[in-house]
């Protein structure tokens, strides 16, 4: 009986299927090879960036279903989903990324990409707010100015202008604010108005000499705050022009001349709001004969002295980056007057 026991448990073991095997104690289960991804490459939406600043990182190629994870091979910056940040120091970081295995493909890493970290650039305060005599807080002439067709181009009747403020300290510098209005009793050929602010001590544009003002190095954008009034908000055409105007003098046919520079853009609501300008979108809209054609090669020459915010319309016009600017011509006030207003709020920076 016990022979015939052991003959009988051989037979199953030897009957069985092969992936009995190992349960009888013979033959080992085997892995299936995976096979490698194609490329994996790793991006990020900027490769430069600001101190503490963010990107969004993605990848391109790879195979299979496996989850794509990132990470930091160098540097301080970190890492969060696909948002990097950068570090709060200048210097540079590396990233790769990894494409997990899933039941056909092995798991595949990028090769590292470097992100360049710069310092953020110095915000330059133009202005921090409007304070009494026409001044702002930093000593610059600030004021407005209108005209038309209708009164020779020099705000006078039949058509009226003015302006108002609220200064420091009786608001805080955040909530000071400046507004100048133009306002015609019809329909005009061209009018401009608008509002000049001067950089810190600057209380004229010298028609002899260099103007001082404010010098842009590395940064990028001007921001201000600006708000109108309803009418010319509701004007079909409520763009306006942001004016730059530089401080070195140059002599033209024995006249005056300063490089200036333009922004157009529509504003976006009427109520007072934050804008920002990227300074390389400005036009130089006058050289001085020099034939500096960009901001940076005017900015590499000359600091910045007076900043103009201007609605012109008709012939007084200006255009821009396919945009014009415009005046209010079309809505009237319970006065009868076709009023424009801008203020300006608060300080106007560089950064």
């Amino acid at each position: 009986m016990f022979q015939l026991r052991n003959f009988i448990t051989l037979s199953a073991c030897a009957l069985a299927t092969a992936s009995l095997l190992t349960a009888c104690g013979g033959g080992s289960a085997s892995t299936p090879q995976l096979t490698a991804q194609a490329t994996l490459t790793a991006a990020a939406a900027s490769t430069s960036l600001a101190t503490s600043a963010t990107t969004t990182l993605s990848v391109s190629g790879g195979s299979g279903t496996g989850a794509v994870t990132y990470a930091v091979a160098s540097g301080s910056c970190t890492v969060s989903g696909t948002t990097l940040t950068a570090a709060s120091s200048a210097g540079t970081c590396t990233v790769t990324a990894t494409k997990a295995a899933d039941s056909t493909y092995s798991a595949k890493t990028s090769s590292a990409i470097t992100i360049t970290i710069t310092s953020a650039p110095a915000v330059l305060n133009f202005s921090t707010g409007f304070a009494a005599n026409a001044r702002t807080i930093e000593a610059g002439k600030f004021g407005g100015y209108g005209g038309s067709n209708l009164d020779n181009w020099n705000c006078g009747a039949p058509a009226s202008c003015g302006g108002g403020a609220d200064i420091t300290p009786s608001v805080t510098a955040a909530n000071s604010r400046y507004y100048s209005y133009y306002s015609v009793p019809s329909a005009t050929s061209g009018q401009y108005s608008g509002i000049f602010v001067q950089a810190p001590g600057v209380t004229d544009i010298s028609t002899s000499a260099d103007t001082a003002g404010v010098t842009v190095t590395n940064q990028t954008t001007i921001a201000f705050t600006l708000g109108s009034n309803p009418e010319f908000f509701s004007n079909a055409n409520h763009n306006i022009g942001v004016m730059l105007t530089l401080g070195k003098y140059y002599s033209v046919n024995n006249a005056a001349c300063n490089i200036k520079l333009l922004k157009v853009l529509p504003l976006t609501a009427q109520a007072d709001t934050a804008y920002t300008a990227t300074l390389s979108t400005f036009t130089v809209t006058q050289d001085c004969g020099t034939g500096i054609s960009t901001s940076a090669g005017a900015f590499a020459v000359s600091p910045i002295s007076q900043v103009d915010f201007q609605a012109n319309s008709g012939g007084a016009a200006v255009s821009q980056g396919g945009l014009t600017t415009g005046a209010n011509s079309t809505v009237v006030d319970q006065y009868g007057g076709y009023p424009t207003t801008l203020a300006v709020k608060g300080g106007i920076t560089f950064q």
